[in-house]
């Protein structure tokens, strides 16, 4: 499970939510699930007990001409045996805010780099581990580019032959809409074709519809959300011309609590 913020480590709203709770809902299900994330400044090595991981030091990633190394650590959930690696490369994540400059209150000039190198980071991650899920669950557009370089990029490398992607989508309002600049950093095959692609959206490169129409299975917070967001675009921000024109099949699965936090029986503030 990909997650540009998992609480307690980092949260913004209610995507920190769901990476710090559904992992272990799942878990508690039987099922094998780790979560990977980027390390941020505001994350506690001390408290949350980071530990170097000897497999997951000096992992190259390919950005255009320009090769970064970054490495990742590893802690659990607390109250949980969820893994979770943290992807450690500072010049990136290493910052006060998270997506924007809290000092002037806007995004991250190189917010396209930071979280390409992140998606392309979580599939170099899982090789490195020699760990192949049977879905890589991604969520929102910091995690987009996952399945579009599993569509068209690792599609031929049978250590992703069978690995699917599912795209969630918390908030079609914020969609990773930049400029082409970050094309080449894609390190696409020589015949891909950008205009028209599963990536551009007006002319810009947009993180969210690479995910929506690369992914093998897209859903979204609710059956009524989904519906919403495919035909109108008072909900969908433009999406819903992207559903509409492709294959897409959006489902709705109605988001859950975590009981041990929203709990009437315990909660001191009620």
């Amino acid at each position: 499970m990909a997650f540009s913020e998992v609480a307690p480590f980092s949260k913004t709203g209610g995507l920190g939510d769901v990476g710090g709770a559904l992992p272990k809902a799942l878990k508690d299900m039987g099922h094998d699930v780790r979560v990977i994330t980027p390390q941020y400044r505001r994350i506690n090595e001390r408290k949350y007990v980071l530990r170097d991981v000897i497999r997951l030091q000096d992992i190259a990633v390919n950005m255009g001409e320009k090769t970064v190394t970054l490495n990742a650590k590893s802690a659990f959930l607390p109250n949980s045996k969820v893994q979770v690696y943290f992807m450690d490369y500072r010049p990136y994540f290493f910052r006060e805010g998270l997506y924007t400059n809290p000092k002037t209150n806007t995004d991250y000039p190189d917010n396209a780099q930071r979280y390409l190198l992140f998606c392309k980071g979580v599939l170099e991650t899982l090789k490195k581990l020699q760990w192949q899920p049977d879905v890589i669950h991604c969520n929102d557009w910091q995690t987009g580019i996952v399945p579009f370089l599993l569509k068209h990029h690792y599609h031929q490398d049978p250590f992703f032959a069978k690995v699917h992607s599912l795209m969630t989508v918390h908030n079609f309002s914020f969609q990773g809409n930049f400029d082409t600049e970050c094309l080449p950093m894609l390190n696409m095959p020589s015949d891909f074709v950008f205009k028209n692609s599963d990536l551009e959206l007006g002319g810009q490169c947009s993180f969210l519809k690479a995910g929506i129409l690369s992914a093998d299975v897209v859903n979204t917070v609710s059956k009524r959300h989904a519906k919403e967001v495919s035909t109108s675009a008072k909900f969908g921000f433009g999406m819903e011309k992207v559903i509409k024109k492709g294959t897409v099949q959006l489902h709705g699965v109605l988001n859950g609590i975590d009981e041990q936090v929203w709990n009437p029986e315990t909660d001191g503030m009620i």
